[in-house]
């Protein structure tokens, strides 16, 4: 009967171990420098947003975050979204019933908020600092291949 209970005790020591590692890192096989589509959304206006994130080296800050934006002429947009943080678990961009105002969800709540009428993404509480960021216009060289592949 101790045995059992050793067992016991080391697996559920082992879930809990591997349930954060998972939570906070994300799924398995992500390495240092890999970039991971975590939402996309094509908008009826041309308009294509694309939620990336970055695998830094550090497992204490293993993620930064960022939205890009791909206009209908090709030009791409950069905005800050998370840097230090956890992987996104379930993140996703959703209208509301606001046409021009969507959400960006990760981990069950709102993220951020993007405005179509003017480009706009905010923050609730403004977690970040950031304020409201209208876009930055990125380099050709320094937009990830991900935000391309599967839009066409």
């Amino acid at each position: 009967m101790k045995r059992r209970h050793k067992i016991a005790i080391l697996a559920l020591v082992i879930g809990v171990l591997v349930g954060l590692r998972l939570f906070h890192l994300g799924p398995f096989g992500i390495r240092a420098g890999d970039e991971v589509v975590l939402a996309r959304f094509a908008a009826t206006n041309g308009v294509r947003l694309c939620v990336v994130a970055r695998r830094t080296e550090s497992i204490g800050e293993p993620y930064v975050v960022r939205l890009y934006r791909t206009e209908a002429s090709g030009e791409v947009f950069m905005y800050y979204m998370g840097y230090e943080d956890s992987y996104w678990w379930a993140c996703s961009i959703r209208p509301t019933a606001d046409p021009r105002v969507l959400h960006i969800r990760a981990d069950g709540s709102v993220a951020a908020i993007f405005r179509l009428n003017d480009n706009s993404l905010i923050f609730p509480n403004d977690y970040y600092n950031y304020g409201t960021q209208t876009g930055r216009m990125a380099e050709s060289n320094t937009v990830p291949f991900v935000v391309h592949a599967g839009m066409e």
